[in-house]
């Protein structure tokens, strides 16, 4: 296709899915025969593995540990406040501070017992493998790249891009001065004496009210159907992983080999992925991270892209396979066209299907730009730019002969 009938064909898948597709709804049905359709117009064959998933975490688990941390928050302002408890003061802020820096661990180490749980609503969901029987498979790859689109939307109210980020610097910096100045407040107190104060009222600290109530405000969060269409989360990426199987047709590759996934239930909590690779363990398919890479495209909908090196407090760093030569494809490039890559630190607790890839200890890269609106009304096709869509589209296309191609240089060690 050239670069014009990329960009419709492209925008047709879009807006083809742009309505609300929860997980199991009516929409969500819907959705999937619209692109059973399209895999038959564009001659691809498709499996399916289908999964329940209950909407117990995302509607009653996913907000509670920020709400607790806000009344924790609470307690250990009024110790502070009206009381003189130095060891109290030292204890409860350094654990604050911990919780701060591991509450994404907690998220997760809660969500994936508690999608199989019998509470809530079980919804239906699959997971659909496309292939195309054209491009021609690579024997005994090297490395296999899996790239990941999801194929549900959700809404979510309060909007998420005002509300999610006053939270998210009240949890992971407000909650950490509140934190830090309890210490040290404590430490002052039990080490010098003479420090302490004619009155247990100490009102330097009230700011923790504040605080602590901006991180309770999360619990006020809804996630459901709603009206979000989820043209950028993810018809766009579902759009790329489809152009992909059919422009790569053309290629042969030697050492790479490449799988398109469109998964179900990302927005239950990476449910779909989560399944994905359970499934490759009971057919006896053991995914090795030195050898398969799993490559996310999410919320892609302007032409500033980012593609993360790193992630959470403890900067666990991304991909070592695909980052450093994803570096060096960019640096020679001598230009993408209409989009333009930065590398990004992903700060917790941002979750894409990289977070159930990590949780099963494989390798994760992740896409995004950041002109987007996910989960709200305003994520339809018309705040989508279908150029710098289809020019990232090509650009992967580009990077994975660029890996090929880089794997066959002899001084290459992978």
């Amino acid at each position: 296709m050239n670069r014009v009938e990329m960009e419709t064909e492209l925008e047709d898948i879009v807006r083809s899915i742009s309505f609300p597709r929860y997980s199991g709804t009516d929409g969500w049905k819907k959705a999937r025969e619209i692109l059973l359709s399209h895999f038959k117009r564009l001659g691809f064959n498709h499996s399916e593995e289908s999964f329940t998933a209950s909407d117990f975490f995302m509607r009653r688990v996913n907000t509670l540990p920020y709400f607790i941390t806000g009344i924790y928050v609470a307690i250990l302002t009024i110790v502070n406040v009206f009381f003189v408890i130095p060891v109290a003061s030292i204890l409860m802020g350094a654990f604050l501070v911990v919780i701060a820096f591991t509450i994404e661990k907690i998220i997760q180490a809660i969500k994936y017992p508690v999608i199989h749980s019998k509470f809530g609503i079980k919804h239906e969901a699959t997971n659909i493998l496309i292939e195309n029987p054209v491009r021609k498979k690579t024997e005994n790859p090297r490395h296999v790249l899996y790239f990941i689109a999801h194929t549900d939307s959700k809404s979510e109210t309060p909007s998420p891009h005002v509300l999610f980020t006053i939270i998210y610097l009240s949890i992971f910096f407000g909650s950490i001065i509140v934190g830090i100045h309890s210490v040290t407040r404590g430490l002052v107190l039990l080490l010098d004496a003479g420090a302490k104060e004619t009155s247990p009222f100490h009102p330097h600290l009230s700011y923790g009210f504040v605080i602590a109530f901006v991180d309770a405000l999360r619990v006020i969060t809804r996630y459901g159907p709603g009206k979000s269409p989820g043209a950028n989360d993810d018809g766009t990426g579902i759009a790329i992983l489809m152009m992909l199987e059919k422009e790569m047709e053309r290629q042969t590759l030697a050492l790479v080999d490449f799988k398109c996934v469109l998964v179900g239930a990302e927005e239950l909590g990476e449910v779909g992925t989560h399944h994905f690779i359970l499934a490759r363990e009971e057919q006896g398919v053991m995914l090795n991270p030195r050898r398969d890479h799993f490559v996310i495209i999410d919320g892609i909908a302007g032409n500033n892209m980012y593609y993360f090196t790193r992630e959470g407090w403890r900067m666990r760093p991304f991909s070592a396979f695909l980052v450093p030569l994803f570096d060096n494809f960019l640096q020679e490039q001598d230009g993408l066209g209409d989009i333009s890559f930065k590398s990004m630190w992903m700060p917790p607790p941002v979750n894409t299907d990289h977070s159930a890839v990590i949780f099963h200890g494989q390798d994760a890269f992740v896409i995004a730009s950041s002109e987007n609106v996910s989960h709200t009304p305003e994520d339809t096709p018309d705040n989508v730019n279908f150029t710098a869509v289809a020019a990232l589209a090509r650009a992967l296309q580009d990077f994975i002969m660029y890996i090929d191609t880089s794997l066959e240089k002899p001084d290459h060690r992978a």
